[in-house]
């Protein structure tokens, strides 16, 4: 333009034809630069105006400033002659910095996602653990009124047996949490394996299929707690010696978790317990073990701390190496057990008793009757504090007790064992039942072998 009017010719004169020269390279003769705009980028068009701008004193100032602007184009940076607005600046930062900028940007979406998961699933651990809370709230007013009932003072008794106790928290059980069934169907099981432990099959049976029904009218689907009550039933129909019962309620407990999709090894490990005890009651004493071996790995692994499943499964191995006479395994193990119960338990106790009566038995077997008897004896002892003389298990431990005594010669001292056993089966059962007549045997051999 300069030229054209006559004017002096100055660099920026210059800028203008370089200018020109660079449309030229860019684009075809003749065609406008803005007839191109997706073609070539803004920053392209923007330098070339700059270039040729009619006033000279709005061109580059020099052709290094030119040649800075195609160098900053070229490497995606800002132009140092455009409005450098913070949109247009961190667009080229993004365009520069193209794959760091996408690792950032996935690991943002990573990280809002990890987030976002697991605020989701605080929010329902949050929401469980309130639930949960409720229900030990509702629980715990209901056992406070049932101990209340068992305090001495108010109730005039001598004593206040575990019978007792149970009759009085099943009196009002339906009535006073009538509007609560998932915490009712909860301690309708837990009532009824409370029933099992003392012996008390039938009642243990109702209250926990009382607790399925409430469950199946609850859940549509089946879950944790349904594949638990069936695995319950089978403990009860397995100590009440209905073994073809107790595998078809296992058998359902184990296709309750399958459809489930129940992945939780400890409810896994309890089954597999369940499942050696049957094979120990049928006489399958290596299937029991390898049941019972499987539980108390898992128990070991996942239990920081010494728990009662864990004790127990130490035990059924241990009773279960006594029965393959593998003596000496058969002592390490119950005896851990016993130590293990004694961290737990506060005697008397009827899991202390039941490990010291089965420690009675593995002396009893390896021919140390003096030790045996000491186990029996101690045994016995908190059985009676624990259950009274009217007992099964009680029982059970006078018998043992019995015969330990016979095969050590004290021959005055089993007669009275067998005859207090006697009485306390006949009282129970009456006199033409088989365990009665069992003892009677027991106690004839004595007297046979005496005379």
């Amino acid at each position: 333009p300069e030229q054209i009017e006559g004017q002096v010719l100055t660099t920026a004169s210059d800028i203008f034809s370089v200018g020109v020269i660079f449309k030229e390279l860019l684009v075809e003769e003749g065609v406008e630069l803005e007839a191109l705009n997706v073609a070539f980028p803004e920053d392209l068009q923007h330098i070339f105006r700059t270039a040729t701008q009619s006033n000279p004193e709005e061109r580059y100032g020099s052709v290094g400033e030119l040649s800075e602007d195609i160098h900053r184009y070229l490497n995606d940076e800002p132009l140092s002659s455009s409005d450098r607005q913070f949109g247009y600046v961190l667009r080229k930062g993004w365009r520069r910095n193209k794959v760091l900028n996408s690792t950032f940007l996935a690991a943002v979406i990573l990280l809002l996602g990890t987030v976002t998961y697991y605020t989701y699933h605080l929010q329902q651990q949050r929401k469980l653990a309130q639930q949960e809370a409720q229900k030990a709230k509702a629980i715990s007013g209901y056992l406070v009124d049932i101990f209340s009932n068992a305090n001495p003072n108010a109730t005039p008794a001598s004593e206040f047996t575990a019978f007792d106790l149970l009759a009085t928290s099943t009196e009002n059980i339906a009535e006073e949490l009538s509007d609560q069934p998932e915490i009712l169907a909860e301690l309708y099981d837990a009532l009824g394996m409370a029933y099992n432990g003392l012996g008390t099959f039938d009642r243990a049976d109702s209250l926990v299929r009382a607790g399925l029904d409430l469950k199946s009218e609850l859940f549509s689907i089946p879950n944790q707690s349904t594949a638990q009550s069936w695995a319950n039933l089978g403990d009860i129909a397995l100590n009440a010696g209905a073994f073809g019962v107790a595998d078809s309620f296992y058998q359902l407990a184990y296709e309750f978790q399958q459809i489930a999709k129940i992945e939780q090894p400890l409810q896994l490990a309890d089954l597999q317990l369940s499942l050696g005890s049957l094979a120990y009651e049928n006489a399958d004493f290596l299937t029991a073990d390898s049941m019972y071996r499987l539980a108390n790995a898992t128990f070991r692994s996942s239990d920081s701390e010494v728990t009662p499943r864990l004790a127990e499964a130490t035990f059924l191995i241990g009773n279960t190496q006594r029965k393959l006479m593998n003596y000496d395994t058969a002592q390490v193990y119950l005896s851990e057990s016993l130590k293990m119960r004694e961290a737990l338990y506060e005697p008397p106790h009827a899991e202390l008793a039941y490990t010291l009566n089965h420690l009675a038995s593995l002396h009893y077997d390896e021919g140390s009757y003096e030790i045996a008897a000491d186990y029996a004896r101690q045994g016995l002892a908190q059985r009676q504090q624990v259950f009274g003389s009217n007992h099964q298990e009680t029982i059970a431990s006078q018998g043992n007790l019995a015969r330990i005594l016979k095969a050590s010669g004290q021959v005055d001292s089993a007669i009275y064992y067998y005859q207090a056993a006697i009485a306390s089966m006949t009282s129970i059962y009456g006199t033409y039942h088989y365990n009665v007549g069992g003892l009677t045997l027991s106690l004839a051999s004595v007297y046979l072998e005496n005379e």
